[in-house]
């Protein structure tokens, strides 16, 4: 029977219960029922959906993106009006011909690089050669009467690789004072640059010219030294003759003796021409500043001295 009463008397007190509970106001309900979370009795304790630093600043960055888009978005102009629409699309078009422009600029200093770089190229290869052959041309191999007239034709082949380089410095003259008159970056080192060549180029051809002409004068000496030691051989020759103290035993001997010296005079004319062609080259060396002038003095000085003293015997063996 005490259970049965007990069951009574609890649905007896529901109704007053939910009766007080719909009586209550919203703010003691809602104290009421955070009594009654399990939460809210531990209130140290962490909360399961706690976001962690990471989060955290992903958030923080997704709103500044977000503040920043809006700002934009303000700051959009509203085109209500065609005057709106023309001003826009005259700034929309003024700002292309500029990013035109600046395009075009970067082109034409990319190609201007470009052509200098090209440019420098070929002048240090030409400069670098113009150095190897100077010191072929500054050699002294004219010095050695060895072997001179192969010399000289190597000398002449030299003479033809340089003239057909000739083109290789107009066509970089012709380039670099293109790039120069159009206002180029580099013009100030286009032209020291063609000033330097220029002065190797201008050198070389004065060495190369030297050389030739020493090569040229080694080789006259040698033919004068030549032609002199001939008629002094010649000479030599006529001066026993015309010295001999033979005049003949009797008029046999006397007539062969005549007939000999008939033909030395005949042979000494034709020779006096020879003479006169070896001074005259003699002369023709001199006049040419030749290196060798005390050499070429001495040698005319002996001839003629030679020469004089064969005429005088003979004249005196005439008589």
């Amino acid at each position: 029977e005490e259970p049965a009463a007990a069951t009574y008397q609890e649905e007896q007190e529901q109704p007053a219960a939910d009766a007080a509970y719909d009586d209550q106001s919203p703010e003691d309900a809602a104290a009421n029922s955070d009594a009654a979370s399990p939460d809210a009795a531990s209130p140290d304790a962490a909360s399961p959906d706690a976001a962690s630093p990471e989060e955290e600043d992903n958030a923080a960055a997704n709103a500044a993106n977000q503040e920043e888009e809006s700002k934009e978005i303000r700051e959009i102009q509203i085109l209500e009006t065609a005057e709106d629409i023309q001003m826009r699309r005259s700034q929309v078009l003024n700002r292309y011909s500029l990013f035109k422009e600046a395009t075009e600029q970067r082109r034409r200093r990319l190609e201007d690089a470009r052509r200098f770089m090209y440019f420098k190229r070929d002048a240090d290869e030409l400069e670098s050669w113009i150095n190897e052959k100077l010191q072929t041309a500054s050699d002294e191999s004219y010095r050695d009467p060895t072997n001179l007239q192969a010399k000289i034709q190597k000398h002449q082949a030299f003479e033809a690789e340089v003239a057909a380089h000739c083109n290789a410095i107009e066509e970089l003259d012709k380039e670099g004072y293109d790039m120069i008159n159009n206002g180029h970056y580099a013009s100030v080192t286009i032209q020291e640059i063609l000033d330097r060549l220029h002065k190797l180029w201008e050198l070389l051809l004065r060495k190369l010219q030297d050389k030739g002409l020493r090569l040229q004068q080694a080789l006259q000496l040698i033919q004068f030294i030549r032609e002199c030691d001939e008629v002094m051989f010649w000479i030599s020759d006529k001066e026993a003759f015309v010295s001999s103290e033979d005049f003949g035993q009797d008029l046999e001997h006397v007539e062969v003796l005549q007939k000999k010296f008939d033909e030395f005079q005949k042979d000494l004319q034709n020779h006096e021409d020879r003479v006169v062609e070896v001074n005259q080259l003699g002369d023709k060396l001199l006049e040419s500043q030749h290196p060798e002038e005390e050499t070429i003095r001495k040698r005319q000085a002996d001839l003629n001295e030679a020469w004089d003293r064969l005429k005088a015997q003979s004249l005196k063996r005439q008589e």
